[in-house]
Order: structure tokens, then sequence, then C-alpha cells
């Protein structure tokens, strides 16, 4: 397996692949669906259903908040290795670049907080999408 960095960009056909890599090799595998993000509101919502949150809490309704709930969900994970994988990314990329940008942000601060706990864990996120910036 080549090395990940915490932020990862491939075509969109070698996600799959990667997913079973990934997984084979002890990492907690998310899967985000990018043709249902199409802004952040999208995103809080397929959030809540695609990665790991607290069971008590209601679908994020901020940004801040969906910080706050997958540090959390991540966190209670028995893994210390976690790779998000956004299909489609390139849909909010070309829609809504303020957003994306956003949240490619909110998972990279996320994934060096979390980096720097006492029982680190590390969040790599990778980018699948068609076209070309994939």
């Amino acid at each position: 397996m080549s090395t990940l960095e915490l932020f990862n960009i491939i075509p969109q056909d070698e996600a799959e692949d990667l997913r079973i890599e990934l997984a084979s090799n002890d990492f907690a595998v998310f899967s985000l669906d990018g043709l249902k993000v199409q802004n952040m509101n999208d995103m809080l919502k397929h959030s809540a259903i695609a990665l790991p949150q607290p069971e008590s809490t209601s679908p994020p309704r901020s940004y801040s908040v969906l910080s706050d709930n997958l540090w959390q969900g991540f966190s209670n994970l028995d893994q210390t290795k976690v790779a998000v994988i956004w299909n489609r990314a390139d849909v909010l990329l070309s829609q809504n670049l303020k957003d994306f940008l956003q949240l490619v942000d909110l998972f990279t601060v996320l994934s060096r907080q979390l980096n720097t706990q006492e029982r680190a864990i590390t969040v790599f996120l990778i980018l699948a999408g068609e076209g070309k910036n994939f």
C-alpha cells in the first residue's frame, strides 16, 4: 500500500479497490456519497448516516457541531487509523467551492486534533472524483 497523506485525491474508479485495501490493513473505512452532497446542509444530513457520531446526538445543524460529533465518533472507534472516502467529491467541488473547502478544512483540522490525543487517531480524507482534477 502506498503512503497516504492526511488529504488524498484519487480517480473515482480506484475508490473501491482502495477501500478494500484499507479495510484489510485495519483501517476503519467510511464512505460519503458525493452525489447526495450539493452543499453544507446536505453534508450535515448525510454525515449523520455515513460517519460515526455519538448515539445520543441528533444530526448536526452546523459546521462546528459536525466537527464535535465527528471528533467524538472517531474517538470511540476501536481502530486508530480512519479513512473517509468521499466519493464523487467533484460534484460539490464544481457546484459550491466555499462549502467544499470548508469541509476539507474540517477533516484536516480534525485529523490533526485527533492525532495529538493520548490515544492518537489519524483520519485520512480521500477525495474520489471524476474529471481533470482527479
